[in-house]
This record gives C-alpha cells, sequence and structure tokens, in this order.
C-alpha cells in the first residue's frame, strides 16, 4: 500500500515593531512566509509467503484440544532487502498459541519498504488467527 503525505505547510510569520523614545509605534512590519515542503512516499513491506508460513504454523494440538482460539500479533521489523530481522509480540490470546508462530515467524519473507523510491528498514504487523471453526 502506498501512502503519500500531504506536502506540508509550514507558516512562518515574523512582526517588526519600531517604536520612538516614548514607546509609541512607529513602524509596524508584518512578514509571512510560507513554506512547502516536498511530500513523502513510504511503501510498507508485503509478505510474500504467508500461507505457506501459515500452513507450517498449523494449529497447535493442544490447543484444539483445549478449545483455545484467539490471534497473535506480532510487528516484525523487514531489513532493506525485505528479509525478516526481528519481532515482538504485540498481543496474544495464549501461549500455546504464542509459541507455535514464534517456530516459523522468522520465515517470514517480505518485499522491502521503500521511502522515496529507496528500500529501508521498517515495521510490518502481523496478525495470524486461530479460529477452530
Amino acid at each position: 500500500m502506498k501512502k503519500d503525505a500531504p506536502e506540508a505547510v509550514k507558516v512562518e510569520k515574523t512582526i517588526t515593531i519600531e517604536v520612538n523614545k516614548e514607546l509609541e509605534v512607529v513602524k509596524e512590519i508584518e512578514e509571512v512566509e510560507v513554506i512547502i515542503e516536498e511530500a513523502i512516499s513510504f511503501q510498507e513491506p508485503k509478505i510474500l509467503n504467508f500461507k505457506e508460513v501459515v500452513k507450517k504454523i498449523g494449529y497447535p494440538q493442544s490447543a484444539k484440544e483445549s478449545g483455545i482460539e484467539g490471534q497473535v500479533l506480532i510487528k516484525v521489523l523487514v531489513n532493506e532487502q525485505g528479509n525478516y530481522k526481528f519481532h515482538k509480540i504485540v498481543s496474544s490470546e495464549h501461549t500455546i498459541l504464542t509459541n507455535a508462530v514464534e517456530m516459523h515467524v522468522d520465515e517470514l519473507q517480505f518485499s522491502p519498504a521503500q521511502q522515496d523510491g529507496q528500500k529501508v528498514q521498517a515495521w510490518v504487523s502481523v496478525p495470524f488467527v486461530f479460529n477452530l471453526n
């Protein structure tokens, strides 16, 4: 998903006041400078092999037997080449589900993030949903 930030508009206002000895206003000059900054475009990493990794994770047998459902939300740091670098657990319904995801999360492959046409390192959120239906 490409996100184009709107142009940033910066307004700087300067007021110069000249006064005489009696502190009467002699001249008031108001200067306004409008600066339009260039928009920054950002394209986040896209997961290239999500279905394959989800298939490897499967549904933990002990979670099935216990009727455990829920979501494990992780944030993955993707390097400039689109490779997994690190992850953090944002939220999880149960440790059984978390452990299953963590066994295979490093196998995720991504397209690199891009900022203004340059490949950059970026974080991406990845939800894994476990549902017995």
